[in-house]
């Protein structure tokens, strides 16, 4: 991370908590025994403690949803270098992304008497580093463990938690609005019918999903960012001025770009998380007897496998919403960040095939599983606290 959750985020990150539309995930039946102050606070513990661990997963899930079908070649150099290139073209002075990793190391490191020349010689200049990060940031990631090992050691450890001030400002108020929300609406649809989860999830995570939407806006611009040799508060500067200049063009409204895409993914992510959670927690309950004397064991286990399943389901709406909210030089994703889902899913389908629709699913799967079970267990959790306090006193 998203998300029901951000993702993802998270999801986190929501998600976030997407995420964190993806971990803000369906709390359980309403306690009446604690305040919503004490239901606040259990729902922000367990918020920050999600965002911290699936952010990573959250930026690798963006950059795979994010990046061009095609990979441009690399214009840093002198001579362009081809990343898709093989051992033998280099006699047509197109290198691959190892040579050029090897050529930047062995200056960096001092090697070659101190000079540039076999940097120069392969069309390298001024800087193999510069050449190298810019070559790196444009290189595709197949995977989610190619994409964390390459954003740590190309652009530092701090880059897999970009955007992680985005994502808490998101988690305190998101999962607020939604766990208190939830269990305040489940008070006045006071009915145990199977629909009135589903609604009163759906009617807390609209409301959840709209207040933050500027945030997530700017998070998810942040993750994508990959100016490699540029800092932190540089990148975020250029975000956020870019986000202001569209404001100055296009109104406040654009601050809500993505939000009914967003909803078309945490909507039915909720209710299918809810089916889950539930269904999966009673059969927990008649499991093993480890299982059953531990209600957070239950709600970690219920959490995880049915925010898995659900993730699994909506990723489409995911990579859509990710493609609205991205905003790129390319025609492709220029063209991608317009029209309705159908429209938007409909033209990935073309340009990318069907498989397209599904690109980041197993970052967001790794993301949105430990922050289902890490949200509600934590809630659980906290909610048991603060009902045994009050028992004591």
């Amino acid at each position: 991370m998203a998300t029901a959750l951000s993702g993802s985020i998270a999801t986190t990150n929501a998600s976030q908590i997407d995420s964190n539309h993806d971990s803000a995930t369906s709390p359980p039946h309403p306690t009446g025994d604690i305040t919503p102050l004490q239901k606040a606070l259990s729902a922000i513990s367990g918020a920050i403690m999600t965002s911290l661990m699936v952010t990573p997963l959250d930026v690798v899930k963006t950059r795979l949803q994010s990046q061009p079908l095609n990979q441009p070649d690399i214009i840093c150099c002198r001579e362009p270098i081809n990343v898709h290139a093989q051992q033998h073209a280099r006699t047509q002075q197109q290198y691959s992304y190892n040579s050029v990793q090897r050529i930047a190391r062995y200056h960096v490191s001092g090697g070659g008497g101190g000079t540039l020349a076999t940097a120069t010689a392969a069309g390298c200049s001024p800087s193999p580093e510069i050449c190298l990060a810019e070559e790196t940031s444009l290189k595709r990631f197949s995977g989610t463990w190619e994409g964390l090992v390459k954003i740590a050691r190309n652009e530092g450890l701090s880059s897999l938690w970009r955007g992680l001030s985005p994502t808490l400002f998101m988690a305190v108020p998101s999962t607020v609005i939604y766990f208190v929300g939830y269990e305040q609406l489940r008070l006045i649809v006071n009915t145990d019918a199977s629909w009135a989860p589903l609604l009163c999830g759906a009617l807390a995570r609209t409301a959840s999903a709209t207040a933050i939407s500027p945030l997530e806006l700017l998070r998810t611009r942040l993750q994508s960012a990959t100016h490699t040799h540029r800092s932190a508060s540089e990148t975020f500067t250029d975000v956020t001025q870019g986000i202001r200049q569209q404001v100055r063009t296009d109104g406040l409204r654009v601050l809500w770009r993505g939000l009914s895409l967003t909803l078309w993914r945490d909507v039915p992510f909720s209710g299918l998380y809810w089916l889950g959670y539930e269904r999966t927690k009673r059969q927990l309950q008649q499991s093993s007897v480890v299982i059953q004397q531990s209600p957070f064991l239950q709600s970690f286990l219920a959490g995880g496998i049915s925010g898995t399943f659900a993730a699994l389901i909506t990723t489409p709406f995911d990579v859509a919403k990710t493609k609205k909210q991205i905003v790129e030089k390319s025609i492709t994703s220029a063209n991608a960040a317009e029209g309705s889902m159908v429209q938007i899913m409909r033209r990935i389908t073309v340009e990318e095939g069907w498989r397209g629709l599904w690109r980041g699913t197993v970052p967001r799967c790794l993301k949105v599983s430990p922050a289902c079970a890490i949200m509600i267990s934590s809630y659980e959790f906290g909610k048991r606290f603060f009902g045994q306090q009050q028992g004591m006193a």
